[in-house]
C-alpha cells in the first residue's frame, strides 16, 4: 500500500506503512506498533554510532529518520518496524516526526537510552544494552533496508552535535 504524499507547508505527510494487523482472526486498522518507532529510530543511532540525542531539541533525531524513509529501500522500513511515519511542519525542525518524542522515552523505559546531564543541556544516551535487543530487527532487513539504515544513521552521526565515542565527556546517570 502506498498513501500519497501531498506537498503543502500545512498538510501532514505519510510515508508507506503496514496499516492493518490480524489479531486472534480479526484484521484491525491500527496504523502502527507503538514500539516500531522506538526500535526505528535507535536503531538508526546503533547503525550510525549515535551516542546521544538532545532531549530538549531532538532536531537531529527527526531528520535521520525522515531520511531513513526517503532513502532507496527506506519506503519498505515503516513495514519492517512495523510502524508509520508521519510528519507535520514545525519551524523548529522542519518537519516533525509525530510521536518521536514518546518514542524516545519510551526508549528510555526499555533502557535503550539513559537521562543523563551533558553540561546543562538533558541527554538522552545509547545504552549498550540497545546494540545487542536491536541486532535481531537489523539483521531482519534485507540488502536496500540495511543501506537505509546505515546511511541515514552516519548522517545523524556526521550532523550530530552528540558525535560517535563523546560518551565519556557526558556525566553519569546518577547525576541526572
Amino acid at each position: 500500500m502506498q498513501v500519497l504524499l501531498v506537498h503543502q507547508p500545512s498538510v501532514a505527510h505519510t510515508f508507506p506503512a503496514n496499516l492493518s494487523r490480524i489479531v486472534g482472526g480479526q484484521r484491525y486498522r491500527d496504523g502502527v506498533s507503538k514500539d516500531g518507532l522506538t526500535r526505528l529510530v535507535v536503531s538508526l543511532m546503533v547503525s550510525g554510532g549515535v551516542t546521544a540525542v538532545d532531549a530538549a531539541h531532538p532536531a537531529d533525531a527527526h531528520a535521520a529518520v525522515l531520511r531513513a524513509v526517503r532513502l532507496p529501500g527506506g519506503e519498505m522500513l515503516s513495514r519492517a518496524f512495523d510502524t508509520e511515519v508521519r510528519t507535520v511542519p514545525d519551524p523548529s525542525v522542519g518537519l516533525r516526526v509525530l510521536g518521536l518524542t514518546q518514542a524516545l522515552w519510551r526508549a528510555v523505559g526499555r533502557g535503550w537510552l539513559e537521562p543523563r546531564d551533558g553540561g546543562g543541556q538533558a541527554l538522552l544516551v545509547l545504552s549498550d544494552a540497545a546494540a545487542k535487543d536491536l541486532a535481531a530487527d537489523l539483521s531482519q532487513l534485507d540488502r536496500s533496508q540495511g543501506s537505509a539504515v546505515r546511511q541515514a544513521g552516519d548522517a545523524w552521526a556526521r550532523d550530530s552535535t552528540c558525535l560517535k565515542n563523546s560518551v565519556s565527556a557526558f556525566a553519569s546517570p546518577a547525576s541526572v
